[in-house]
């Protein structure tokens, strides 16, 4: 079995505020409404189906059809448009049948709303061999096989996400999971519906190989401007380049898991390996996807730094150090900063994980120890200072944070004049 990418382009917009909304996603679907036969036929078109909304508290619409004429490879239109708002839920399930599978839906807390607009959708570019006919009930599951044209990979797995437009679709009979694809487009608003952040498109398709994820993510970041890097992580809605991406391993279950705004890519690993048989540790999947993004954190954590941007070049160090934890050139950076500001024992604290990193032996070992010497001699200099200018209290409380850590890494002793110091202070 292939492994699969969950794969999902959003646009982007300033840094963190991607959960001070509620997002709305506006969802028009491009139903591609052509005929099914036994040889798959692209020539013969179905030239009717229905999509029906039956909401609990809209009784007097249960009935009310919306539907769709098909005229050949022309225009598709619609003489009724409803407007459905509620969390969905996505799921693929496997069939009875062999390599047949059924992707189900669910919304709940849905709003209803609908009126009598007359639309054209162009159909020129559209054709594939099945037609459609889906139910959406509040509260309840109905499933089905979609096939609409795409180049993306979203698989949805019990996960919820905001909507409102049209949705719910399923083909008449069940498909191959090679034939299976799907693509809705929208739009995404803040939480008054007024105001529009961006476009939105999913798209569920065949499977890619771990070395086509790999080649598509590589392109993705190669298309990066230098200056933002961490757009990546940081943006609003750029999470499903990289982070919103999940493998199906040998032996695990045909689905994957996915939530189109959550930009946690720590938290999708931690997922995909519980429900995988085998699973790709963090620093392998990094290694494998990542390679130089750290670097790029860094380069951007400097440039913050020279332009007097401290809390903005911490924030992307942090983000370099989580994509590659023991990334020495980001812990050194952070323990400058620290030392800018007199916080030794966040200094030492550092050292102590390069220490454990790197200890007894790697090629960083070395500056690791050379590192601890000048952070330990600059925090004795400040506990001096502290005695000299007769801070006693201070002094006493930078010695015994000093020396918690230091005998932590087991790299220095209280020798005698540290003794004295001590003395001094406490005098």
């Amino acid at each position: 079995m292939k492994k699969n990418i969950l794969f999902n382009r959003m646009p982007q917009s300033g840094p963190g505020k991607a959960f001070k909304y509620v997002l709305c996603v506006v969802i028009i679907v491009n139903i591609v409404c052509c005929g099914y036969s036994q040889t798959k036929s692209r020539s013969k078109v179905l030239t009717q189906f229905s999509f029906a909304v039956q909401p609990n508290e809209h009784e007097q619409h249960s009935n009310e059809i919306l539907q769709f004429i098909a005229q050949g490879n022309g225009k598709m239109r619609a003489y009724t448009q409803f407007a459905i708002e509620g969390f969905v839920e996505m799921e693929l399930i496997k069939t009875d049948i062999s390599n047949q599978y059924r992707l189900d839906f669910r919304i709940n807390e849905l709003k209803y709303s609908g009126d009598h607009k007359i639309k054209d959708y162009d159909l020129s570019s559209l054709l594939v061999p099945n037609g459609f006919t889906y139910k959406i009930l509040k509260g309840s599951k109905a499933g089905g096989l979609c096939k609409f044209p795409g180049e993306k990979v979203v698989l949805f797995k019990n996960r919820t996400f905001p909507l409102i437009g049209s949705v719910g679709f399923s083909c008449s009979k069940e498909i191959t999971i090679e034939d299976l694809g799907f693509e809705a487009g929208g739009f995404i608003f803040d939480k008054t519906g007024v105001e529009q952040l961006g476009e939105f498109s999913i798209a569920l398709n065949d499977y890619y190989s771990l070395e086509q994820i790999t080649g598509l993510i590589k392109e993705k970041l190669d298309k990066l401007k230098p200056d933002d890097p961490w757009k990546i992580i940081l943006d609003d809605f750029a999470v499903c380049d990289i982070e919103e991406m999940v493998y199906d391993i040998q032996y695990s279950p045909l689905w994957n898991y996915a939530s189109i705004f959550k930009a946690d890519p720590l938290g999708i690993i931690a997922e995909a390996q519980r429900v995988s048989e085998e699973v790709i540790t963090t620093r392998q999947l990094y290694a494998n996807l990542f390679e130089s993004l750290h670097e790029q954190f860094l380069k951007a954590a400097k440039r913050e730094l020279a332009a007097g941007q401290d809390f903005k070049a911490r924030d992307l160090l942090k983000q370099s150090l989580r994509i590659h934890p023991g990334y020495f050139e980001a812990h050194f950076q952070m323990i400058r900063m620290d030392l800018d500001i007199q916080r030794f024992d966040s200094a030492m604290g550092r050292v102590q994980l390069l220490w454990n990193d790197y200890y007894p032996r790697g090629s960083y070992y070395e500056p690791t120890v050379q590192l601890s010497d000048s952070v330990y001699g600059l925090w004795m200099a400040y506990v001096r200072k502290l005695i000299g200018g007769q801070q006693y209290t201070e002094a006493i409380k930078e010695l015994e944070s000093c020396f918690s850590i230091c005998d932590n890494i087991r790299l220095y002793q209280c020798d005698g004049s540290h003794i004295n110091a001590m003395s001094t202070a406490q005098n």
